[in-house]
């Protein structure tokens, strides 16, 4: 996911405080904030997917010799990205 112009690491610590990590409330404030810049019309959703691969990472499984997600995928996940998002 790019980053979105003048919102850095404080920054970004800074927004997630004020909207308690609500991902809309804070795109919204960066929109409304003159001296950032414009959010991409798929960032939200390329912010999803990134939660996703992180939170569902795929590890590799020693007793089965396989890969699989690190934590069981939803059934919501699987049915809108497939079995990897």
């Amino acid at each position: 996911v790019e980053s979105v112009d003048g919102v850095g690491l404080m920054t970004a610590l800074r927004l997630v405080d004020e909207h308690d990590g609500d991902v809309a409330a804070i795109l919204q404030a960066i929109e409304d904030d003159p001296g950032l810049g414009a959010v991409p019309a798929d960032y939200e959703e390329k912010l999803h997917q990134a939660y996703l691969t992180f939170r569902y990472q795929t590890v590799y499984d020693r007793g089965t010799r396989t890969t699989r997600p690190l934590r069981p995928l939803p059934e919501a996940v699987v049915e809108r990205y497939g079995a990897a998002p």
